[in-house]
């Protein structure tokens, strides 16, 4: 698997995250802010739990990136 991303295309965002999508096979969302990162790992732990005990489909994180030195 190749991560390396060949086109992206912005998708939507709101107050805290921005999502794209990446090689037309992921959705990457991205915190706006540093104390969203907690929100989000709130997040990535719950969503396995959900899709496995709902009737509809729910996205499943499957890669975790690491914020760069220039966030701000």
């Amino acid at each position: 698997m190749t991560t390396a991303p060949a086109r992206a295309r912005f998708l939507d965002d709101g107050w805290d995250t921005e999502s794209w999508v990446v090689n037309d096979a992921w959705v990457v969302k991205l915190p706006k802010h540093a104390p969203v990162e907690e929100h989000q790992e709130v997040e990535r732990k719950a969503l396995p739990h959900l899709a496995s005990r709902l009737p509809l489909p729910i996205p499943v994180p499957s890669l975790l990136g690491e914020r760069g030195t220039d966030f701000p």
